[in-house]
């Protein structure tokens, strides 16, 4: 599992109005994956914090982050009903930046949305038809708009 350091989510999670010591793990960190995803707040008024990274300073993943954040507000306020937009941080930024160790992280906030995780033994997920039919168009049009 990617360590994150404390002092990446002492500096990120005050910023979306979390205490780094409340956060709950909630995902990811893995090697295989983009971020490390975390719950946080009151049952009624439930966040996610998701944690990208780390990059190297002046990595260009960071903008590619950064464009990839851009995007996913962009398309949640064109009402795509699949999507949910990011929620401002108290700086009014739809993501963060923190540095340690040389390393960049970045941290975007969403609303958490009750269900379950999906798991492996779900046909859709066995198949990978539902990554594929649901988004392989909206990320074209957000690739070739961000990228020309």
């Amino acid at each position: 599992m990617k360590a994150l350091p404390a002092s990446v989510l002492a500096a990120l999670a005050p910023r979306f109005d979390a205490a780094a010591d409340r956060l709950e793990l909630l995902g990811g960190g893995q090697d295989f994956s983009d971020g490390t995803v975390f719950t946080f707040g009151e049952p009624a008024r439930k966040h996610v914090l998701k944690v990208l990274g780390p990059f190297s300073s002046g990595d260009a993943a960071v903008d590619v982050a950064e464009a990839r954040l851009a995007c996913v507000a962009r398309l949640a306020d064109g009402a795509t009903a699949a999507l949910v937009r990011p929620v401002a941080s108290r700086a009014g930024a739809i993501f963060e930046r923190a540095e340690a160790d040389g390393q960049v992280y970045l941290a975007y906030a969403y609303p958490f949305a009750p269900g379950r995780a999906a798991a492996a033994t779900d046909a859709a997920v066995r198949s990978g038809a539902y990554r594929r039919a649901r988004w392989k168009r909206r990320i074209e049009e957000a690739d070739a708009a961000l990228f020309g």
